[in-house]
C-alpha cells in the first residue's frame, strides 16, 4: 500500500466537512445579500458555490484516482499536496464572500485548527515557489504580481478590486505564456472541443500543462479549480459598492493564499519538460 498523495491529517473527509460547511455558511448568508444586490450580483454567487462544489468533486476522483492506481503523482513531492490546499482555500472564498456580504467577518473556530495550520504552512511554501518560478520562468510577470500584492495591503478603497483584476490579467497570461497557442495545438491536434472561437480554450491549455506527469485527473482538478478562483475574482470585481474595510485581515489575507495557491499550481506543473 501506497502512501496518500494528500497530506497527513488533512484528508478528503475533512476537507468534505469543510467545504460543506463553508458552503452552508454562503447559502444561509444569501438573505444578507439582498442589502447588497446593488453590488454583488447573486447570480454571481451562486456560479461561485456551484464551482466549489465541482472543485470538491474533482477532488474525490483524484483521490479515488490515486487510491484505485495505487501511484503517487509523478513529479516535485509539492505537486501531491496542491489539490488539498486549493480545495481547503476554495472553502475559505466561500467563507469571506459570506462574511463580508454579512458583515460577520469568522476566524476558524476550534474543529478547524489543525488543518488552518497545515494551510498555513503550505502558504509559505506556495508563496516562496510562486517568486521564484516566476523569476526564473516569467521575469516579466514579477511586478505584475507584487503590485497584486501590494494592493490588497494598501489603505485604497478599491483594494480588493483591483487584487482581483490584476491577478485575474496575471492568470490569463501566464497561462498564455506555458502554454502558448501552437504548442497547445500541437498537442490536442484536431480536438474540437480544445478550441473556442479558434483559440485553445482554459482546460486545453491545464491538460497540456499537465502533460508530462500522465495525470488527466489532476489535470481537470486544476481546471475545476481555476474556473473557481475566476468566480471568486468575478465577484470580487463586481463588488463594486462593497467598501474594503468591510475585509478583515483574515479574509484578505484568505484572498491572497488563495491566488498564490493556483498561480503555483500552474507554475509548479509547467516545470515538469
Amino acid at each position: 500500500m501506497c502512501k496518500s498523495a494528500l497530506i497527513e491529517g488533512f484528508g478528503p473527509a475533512q476537507i468534505a466537512a469543510h467545504v460543506l460547511k463553508a458552503k452552508e455558511l454562503v447559502l444561509g448568508g444569501y438573505s444578507y445579500l439582498a442589502d447588497v444586490r446593488a453590488a454583488i450580483a447573486p447570480s454571481l454567487v451562486n456560479r461561485l458555490v456551484s464551482a466549489v462544489g465541482s472543485v470538491a468533486e474533482r477532488h474525490v476522483e483524484l483521490h479515488n484516482y490515486i487510491a484505485e492506481q495505487q501511484a503517487l503523482l509523478r513529479g516535485p513531492p509539492a505537486l501531491a499536496h496542491i489539490p488539498s490546499y486549493e480545495l481547503f482555500r476554495s472553502g475559505q472564498s466561500l467563507r469571506v464572500v459570506q462574511g463580508v456580504v454579512s458583515g460577520e467577518p469568522e476566524d476558524p473556530d476550534e474543529a478547524e485548527a489543525e488543518a488552518d495550520a497545515i494551510a498555513e504552512d503550505m502558504a509559505g511554501v506556495a508563496a516562496a515557489d510562486v517568486d521564484s518560478l516566476l523569476h526564473s520562468r516569467c521575469p516579466d510577470f514579477v511586478g505584475m504580481w507584487e503590485g497584486a500584492r501590494k494592493a490588497i495591503r494598501s489603505a485604497n478603497p478599491d483594494r480588493v478590486r483591483h487584487f482581483a483584476v490584476s491577478v485575474r490579467e496575471l492568470f490569463s497570461n501566464l497561462l498564455h505564456r506555458v502554454a502558448a497557442d501552437d504548442v497547445v495545438r500541437g498537442f490536442h491536434g484536431d480536438r474540437a472541443d480544445m478550441y473556442h472561437n479558434g483559440r485553445p480554450t482554459r482546460r486545453a491549455r491545464i491538460l497540456f500543462i499537465w502533460r508530462e506527469l500522465a495525470q488527466p485527473n489532476m489535470a481537470e482538478f486544476v481546471n475545476a479549480d481555476a474556473k473557481a478562483l475566476l468566480e471568486l475574482f468575478d465577484v470580487l470585481s463586481s463588488a463594486t459598492h462593497v467598501p474594503a474595510a468591510s475585509f478583515s485581515p483574515l479574509q484578505l489575507d484568505v484572498l491572497l493564499n488563495r491566488a498564490t495557491g493556483a498561480l503555483w499550481s500552474i507554475l509548479a506543473a509547467s516545470q515538469i519538460d
